[in-house]
């Protein structure tokens, strides 16, 4: 189901164009996330699919980008490290697993959003 900005006006939902988009990507990137197959995982295609979909919009903030910018990064190590050999016994030590599981948790909250749009919960 596609909701657009006028089906929300018409029905007295004036949460500005931001949360729109805001939710839009959410969806996309989630949408995508689940059709896609799971393996191989490449997290940094879905931030510069991100990234490239901001950049089109006129009324997107420095904070946007800045936080689309900041999942790219952590998109780009994330990846690097995954695809390394598995087969190498430093790849396998406890602290490689620790930092890739940090470095997973920084890329999950660039979908966190600070403060929520009003009315949503």
């Amino acid at each position: 189901m596609v909701i657009t900005l006028q089906a929300m006006e018409k029905k007295g939902l004036t949460l500005g164009f931001f949360p729109f988009i805001v939710a839009k990507m959410t969806a996309e990137a989630i949408l995508r996330l689940v059709n896609d197959p799971v393996l191989p995982f490449y997290p940094l295609d879905i931030a510069l699919d991100v990234q490239n979909k901001l950049k089109d919009k006129s009324v997107v903030t420095q904070s946007m980008l800045s936080t689309a910018s900041s999942l790219r990064d952590h998109a780009a190590f994330f990846q690097s490290e995954t695809m390394r050999p598995a087969n190498d016994p430093k790849e396998r030590d406890p602290s490689h697993v620790r930092m890739l599981n940090d470095v997973l948790r920084d890329l999950e909250k660039s979908f966190i959003l600070p403060q929520t749009p009003p009315g949503v919960y």
